[in-house]
């Protein structure tokens, strides 16, 4: 689906701009770099005026269940 590439593609995005310059990382830094990403993906793709103003967004489908409760934790443990 369109929502699940949007996804990957600032996935993908969020390690260009935060991790250019790792090389070589254990599997647990690999681990912390991909949640980096995923939050990088999950601000970039639903801002909070977003959410704030319709929560059904997440609700319809669109982006995958699991970047939405991405975005809600995000949301409810940051502000952001």
């Amino acid at each position: 689906a369109e929502g699940e590439r949007r996804w990957v593609a600032f996935h993908e995005l969020g390690h260009y701009f935060l991790h250019a310059a790792a090389h070589r990382f254990s599997r647990s830094e690999q681990r912390r770099m991909d949640r980096e990403a995923n939050i990088f993906a999950a601000v970039a793709l639903l801002p909070t005026h977003l959410l704030r103003r319709d929560e059904q967004i997440m609700l319809d489908g669109y982006y995958p269940r699991e970047l939405a409760r991405i975005r809600f934790n995000i949301l409810k443990e940051y502000g952001l």
